[in-house]
């Protein structure tokens, strides 16, 4: 049988399958064709499936057993149009040997072969995934299907064309006050595919090239730099950064005038001391704010590489803990790194302090670190393990949780990540139940956080609190922190329209130049 693909009216092709594929590296996009399907394999109140028709959630586990194969979090959709419900009973189905609408589909994007079959989806699928807090419906990312268009009053006679993050990028094009946002088209991690986006870029571009502005990361790592450069000089370039992003992103969302306190937890992000961020807390409004906290950098040694191997985070924050021979600690990871004969070098370049290394206070790394001093098992853990981990662990009702100093240094006050490190190592070497440890652990972050938010609260007499950044796209995260800082008496605010990750940092690309200017 012929493989069957879908093609989207922007050019982008998905091949449909009736099982999902653990195997495959691109991202699964789950097709349900009516409520009870969609709510008996995954969790979410059916009263939310009227206003909105895509969702980022966990299976039921029947969910598990039938479709997804193990727990995680997943991009699902109901269509519930009838025309495209038609298009897939009357051209789809027959050439996947349904004769009905099954219970689910699977799409997953990939270039058709030439004998495919290839059909054609020109109704809007779905432009914004969402989460489910407290009855509430959280924007999380965009989608890959189609484009979405927001207003946006501006004063600027130019055309601003801004190149979002390489982890999920999206382009977006501010013209006659909409801003226009592309799909989503997930990780870019090479130079062929920035080829491929040529052709949208020219599509957008046209004779417009000397009356465009670009914008772009203020990230010298990221392949998406090379595009702007493509296009026009230097000169009409300009940097935005990653945080400020996300910052503004949530301010403009909620019709913000006043100052607030934003929480910007987030995975990887450069700022301009080529430090990544991540753990930020930032104070004021659309037109002038800083930052005013964040939670003390770890060393990645080898750089950019321990983006995927977070044992190195691990045992160089390790060794500046310690400052004495790693080889004194009885620890899994300390053996297992040792004794494997591709890292042993590596561990004795982080013992010896010879190795080369960049910071980073991204809460991503903090918990990876954490993560892999408690669990780690010889292998490479997946971008998310963590904070997936993180997110079914801080369901649990834990007490306990470790008193954190909270020092004050330059213009901003800074969370010591290294004394929650040592909390957890002196309660790992007591013996204590690394799973409790690790609730702990996510305890504590929360449990100090807050305390330095009361600090700040005070001092600039504010009350007002806003979260996004990656980390909170978790349900659970973000539920526990809302919960948390509502009882605490802040008035919170979270994004309504515009989504919390990194797909949106295009659209605050836009939105923090032309306030910042």
């Amino acid at each position: 049988m012929k493989n069957v693909f879908l093609k989207f009216s922007i050019g982008r092709t998905f091949i449909v399958q009736k099982d999902l594929e653990t195997k495959s590296s691109n991202i699964p996009y789950i097709l349900f064709f009516d409520k009870e399907n969609l709510t008996k394999y995954f969790e979410i109140a059916e009263s939310n499936l009227t206003t909105y028709k895509a969702f980022y959630l966990a299976p039921r586990p029947i969910g598990i057993e039938k479709i997804t194969k193990v727990w995680n979090y997943f991009n699902v959709i109901l269509v519930d149009n009838e025309e495209i419900k038609n298009t897939f009973l009357q051209k789809i189905c027959p050439k996947i040997g349904e004769i009905s609408l099954p219970d689910f589909l699977i799409l997953i994007e990939e270039a058709p072969e030439n004998d495919s079959a290839v059909i054609e989806i020109n109704k809007k699928f779905c432009s914004v995934f969402y989460i489910e807090v407290n009855e509430r419906l959280i924007p999380v990312t965009y989608a890959p299907f189609n484009y979405t268009h927001l207003e946006f009053n501006s004063d600027t006679k130019k055309t601003i064309l801004s190149f979002g993050n390489e982890k999920n990028f999206t382009m977006s094009l501010l013209k006659n006050n909409e801003i226009t946002v592309s799909p989503n088209f997930g990780e870019l991690s090479n130079l062929y595919e920035l080829d491929a986006l040529e052709f949208v870029i020219k599509s957008i571009v046209k004779n417009e090239k000397n009356n465009i502005i670009y914008l772009q990361e203020e990230d010298s790592y990221s392949v998406i730099n090379n595009l702007p450069i493509r296009h026009h000089t230097q000169k009409n370039i300009f940097t935005v950064n990653h945080i400020d992003s996300h910052f503004v992103n949530l301010i403009y969302d909620n019709d913000l005038k006043e100052q607030i306190i934003g929480i910007i937890y987030d995975s990887i992000s450069y700022n301009t001391k080529d430090e990544i961020a991540g753990s930020d807390i930032v104070f004021g409004d659309v037109n002038n704010f800083k930052l005013v906290g964040k939670w003390k950098p770890l060393p990645l040694p080898g750089g950019d590489i321990a983006n995927i191997e977070p044992w190195r985070i691990a045992l160089g924050a390790l060794k500046e803990l310690l400052k004495s021979d790693l080889l004194s600690l009885e620890l899994p990871i300390i053996k297992s790194v040792k004794d494997n004969p591709h890292y042993s070098y590596l561990f004795d370049a982080i013992n010896k302090n010879v190795i080369s290394y960049s910071l980073s206070s991204s809460m991503h790394h903090i918990i990876a670190a954490i993560g892999e001093i408690l669990f780690f098992e010889g292998s490479v853990k997946n971008f998310d393990f963590f904070e997936m981990m993180l997110d079914e662990t801080i369901k649990s009702d834990v007490k306990e949780s470790y008193d954190i100093p909270i020092i004050k240094e330059e213009d901003y006050y800074l969370i010591d990540t290294y004394e929650l490190i040592r909390n957890v190592l002196k309660d790992v070497l007591e013996q204590k139940d690394r799973r409790l440890i690790f609730a702990i652990a996510l305890k504590s972050i929360l449990i100090n956080t807050i305390k330095l938010l009361k600090i700040i609260s005070k001092e600039y007499s504010v009350n007002n609190i806003g979260i996004s950044g990656e980390l909170f796209k978790h349900p659970n995260i973000l539920r526990i922190t809302l919960n948390t800082l509502q009882k605490e008496g802040f008035n919170v605010f979270l994004p309504k329209k515009i989504p919390l990750d990194d797909s949106a940092i295009s659209v605050g690309q836009i939105i923090s130049f032309l306030h910042q200017r």
